[in-house]
């Protein structure tokens, strides 16, 4: 009988050690999400609300508060734009149509090419999605001026 019990209580020694060990190991870390990169798809809307959601949300979230679903897949994070008139001296449609045409990137980096911004220069896209142009300009200003009017009071 005693054979048994000594098993037992050495098993049970094992597992407490075991779950022990597993506690204090240090979690694995997780892969970061995979970012999809998906072309602009032509639009016929110049309208700047409809644009924004089309081509900004995904990163600055519907409202333009930073919190898009693919943020989180980012290394830096996505500014408020509902906030970018207090932090541009409240030059905020000169200021977006700018970071519209050139497009972003930190500013510790030296930029290498366009495949490196945090934010894409949107000119050549939004010219590229019609004959005319001038309508992708249209289009850039109209996103900013949308910009401009979420902002935070």
């Amino acid at each position: 009988m005693r054979k048994p019990l000594t098993f037992i209580a050495i098993v049970l020694a094992f597992a407490a050690l075991a779950a022990n060990v597993a506690a204090q190991s240090p979690p694995r870390p997780s892969a970061p999400p995979t970012i999809v990169v998906i072309n602009a798809h032509p639009t016929t809307s110049i309208d700047g609300a409809t644009l924004f959601q089309a081509y900004c949300s995904s990163c600055h979230g519907p409202a333009g508060k930073g919190d898009g679903p693919a943020a989180r897949a980012l290394t830096e994070p996505v500014p408020d734009l509902t906030k970018y008139s207090l932090t541009h001296d409240g030059d905020c449609l000169r200021s977006v149509l700018a970071e519209l045409q050139t497009g972003h990137r930190r500013p510790t980096e030296a930029k290498v090419s366009e495949k490196d911004l945090d934010m894409p220069n949107w000119a050549p896209i939004f010219t590229s999605m019609s004959r005319d142009r001038t309508m992708g300009y249209l289009r850039l200003s109209n996103v900013a001026r949308h910009v401009a009017t979420i902002q935070a009071k």
